[in-house]
């Protein structure tokens, strides 16, 4: 978040009422409390601001109408905020962070190119690439920028917290057959290079790709960490039946609880895919993107900051 807030902005952060600010009280001296869910709540956090980070939403759900109540209908609801706003008011410009999940898997080794047609697979991922539909009301009005990430990691994540449990350990969740090649991102690397999304020439209407500098796979990943925390790790291997049958179990759970959990059949769905690769070659023609955090970098500066706050 400093690499996005800091440097000559005064930054707005808008948080729920329910949300911790503690994070984010040295980047953002000033905290609106607002809700996606709660229209007449959006209006004091887009007016008077020039650009719009929009990085809300629902990773996590029971069901795949929680991915669209948040994702959807949440930026469906902050779109009429802006549109209301006006010219005068409203922002000059709304950066949106989508998903590679949006756009849908690659193949093996070809990796998902700039304009193609957007294939998800999981309620996630439809839900992400609905989310961008509701921001064409704002077409001729204001310009948008989607941002696709693939996998992020880094400091302050908690969606691979999980995987560096694991090896801790001393275990590799190891998917049998032959790899599936993803592309992952830093935190510093995609914050950067949302805020030269914001700060660059801004047509109409983008869709852009922010990927880190090498790809890897779900347990190359994991490798990593190993050699980043020094320990000898077991590689377990995993059958896709397993996965199946495990998301299919999580699923049952979440729902006899309400709980929501990120992994599920949705999340087999997407790790069953064949890759998802990615590249960012628009990214870096347009706005300059240069991603410079190495996986090996990467891992020992989350493994560093999850160590110090005692998360691991």
């Amino acid at each position: 978040m400093r690499e996005l807030l800091g440097a000559g902005w005064d930054a707005r952060a808008m948080m729920r009422r329910s949300s911790d600010s503690t994070r984010l009280s040295d980047l953002a001296p000033e905290i609106v409390r607002a809700d996606l869910l709660e229209p007449a709540s959006l209006a004091p956090a887009v007016a008077g601001v020039d650009v719009i980070f929009h990085v809300a939403g629902a990773i996590a759900a029971v069901d795949p109408t929680g991915f669209d109540r948040v994702n959807r209908v949440g930026t469906s609801n902050l779109v009429a905020a802006v549109a209301a706003a006006g010219s005068s008011r409203g922002p000059r410009h709304l950066v949106h962070v989508s998903s590679l999940a949006a756009a849908g898997p690659s193949g093996s080794d070809a990796p998902v190119r700039d304009g193609a047609v957007p294939r998800p697979v999981s309620a996630y991922g439809r839900s992400k690439l609905a989310a961008e539909a509701a921001l064409e009301p704002l077409r001729g009005r204001v310009p948008v920028t989607v941002v696709r990430p693939p996998s992020v990691y880094g400091s302050g994540d908690t969606a691979t917290l999980d995987l560096f449990r694991a090896v801790q350990r001393h275990v590799i969740l190891a998917q049998t057959g032959s790899e599936r090649r993803m592309s992952f991102v830093h935190a510093g690397d995609l914050a950067r290079g949302l805020r030269e999304a914001a700060e660059s020439l801004r047509p109409e209407w983008r869709v852009l790709y922010l990927t880190g500098p090498e790809d890897s796979s779900l347990t190359g990943f994991q490798r990593e960490i190993a050699r980043a925390m020094r320990v000898r790790a077991v590689e377990l291997p995993v059958p896709d039946s397993v996965l199946r049958a495990a998301g299919a179990a999580a699923d049952i759970l979440s729902r006899w609880t309400g709980r929501a959990r990120t992994f599920g059949r949705d999340k087999v769905a997407e790790g069953l895919a064949r890759g998802w690769l990615v590249t960012n070659d628009l990214a870096r023609r347009e706005i300059g993107y240069a991603p410079t955090i190495r996986l090996a970098d990467g891992i020992a500066e989350a493994l560093a900051w999850y160590r110090a706050r005692r998360w691991l």
